[in-house]
């Protein structure tokens, strides 16, 4: 019961900071030790802080992982809050794992380790699917994982951990962990509480392929917005969402957070905007400070448009030579 409170609040809290990168490029970076047998792994430690350590397999049979592994992330004094902050959840994260995920991650997480972020960092390169070597046969000495807030909510709602049934998804899975028994028992628990990311993927690679087939109207609609966001409108309604979704944030809060990923259209209604953050009333919606500093005042604004609109209308009708002077 505490991990699954845990990972509600962290689910929420990884959405936020996502949120909150406004435009920021922020992802780790994780360093091999080489392709000799060399302990440490080379990178600068000026330009890097290591974060945690993990290992990866060299390959897809799993008989043999990396020595080591540092998990970093530049030190970019414009970036410093937010990689304190991600470091702080990952170690919440990593402490709240429950004993079988931890057991399922094998020997991809040093079991001496006394950092608890390097848990999650683990489960985050497990979900990955990046081995040390490439299929031809080069060795990665550094492999980037991108956009790890989004990496983490989708962590969080693909093994269920915010449930009662935390579990490994079927797919998009690492399957050389050693304790592979602990993986089945917990994928047939999740696969009903958690929907799987990749199944979603495939049903819809599917679907593509037939002939006339039907598609939904909002994967319709989202293809026609990303068309002219200049392919950012997947993104921003997932961070959007994730802000709806919130449980921490307010009213207001969620109006500006909102306003600035998708602009509301100026004629959008209170009681519109008051269903959309959670079927709150018009009233509660207008007496934030979001709707005083972008709506006070709309609605008058609003009626005298009307009323120029009216009369420029009303002059395309006056009879002909009704204000012409006498010749």
């Amino acid at each position: 019961m505490e991990s699954r409170n845990a990972f509600a609040g962290l689910l929420a809290e990884f959405g936020e900071a996502w949120i909150d990168l406004d435009g920021k490029h922020f992802y780790l970076d994780w360093r091999g030790p080489g392709s000799s047998s060399t302990w440490d792994p080379p990178y600068d430690r000026e330009a890097h802080e290591h974060l945690g350590s993990v290992h990866l397999p060299m390959d897809g049979t799993g008989n043999c992982f990396t020595l080591n592994g540092s998990v970093t992330a530049r030190r970019d004094t414009r970036l410093s809050s937010i990689r304190d902050k991600f470091k702080r959840l990952a170690n919440r994260a990593g402490t709240a794992l429950p004993p079988t995920i931890r057991e399922g991650l094998g020997e991809f997480c040093p079991r001496d380790t006394d950092i608890p972020g390097s848990w999650w960092y683990a489960l985050l390169w497990c979900l990955s699917g990046e081995y040390a070597y490439n299929p031809d046969g080069g060795y990665r000495e550094h492999i980037i994982l991108d956009r790890p807030h989004m990496q983490s909510v989708d962590a969080i709602q693909m093994c269920g951990l915010a449930t009662a049934a935390p579990g490994f998804p079927e797919h998009g899975l690492h399957s050389i962990s050693p304790t592979d028994h602990i993986m089945d028992e917990s994928v047939e628990r999740a696969r009903e509480s958690v929907p799987s990311a990749d199944k979603k993927h495939t049903a819809t690679r599917e679907q593509s392929t037939e002939k006339g087939e039907h598609q939904s109207d909002d994967q319709v609609a989202v293809r026609l917005l990303s068309v002219f966001t200049n392919g950012l409108a997947d993104e921003r309604f997932e961070r959007a969402a994730i802000v709806l979704q919130s449980d921490s944030l307010t009213v207001h809060e969620k109006l500006t957070k909102i306003d600035e990923l998708i602009p509301f259209p100026p004629t959008v209604s209170a009681a519109n905007l008051g269903q959309l953050v959670g079927g709150v009333s018009k009233q509660a919606v207008m007496k934030t400070e979001w709707w005083n500093h972008n709506r006070k005042g709309e609605k008058e604004s609003e009626i005298g448009r009307r009323h120029d609109k009216h009369h420029e209308r009303a002059k395309q009708y006056e009879p002909y030579g009704i204000n012409d002077e006498d010749d």
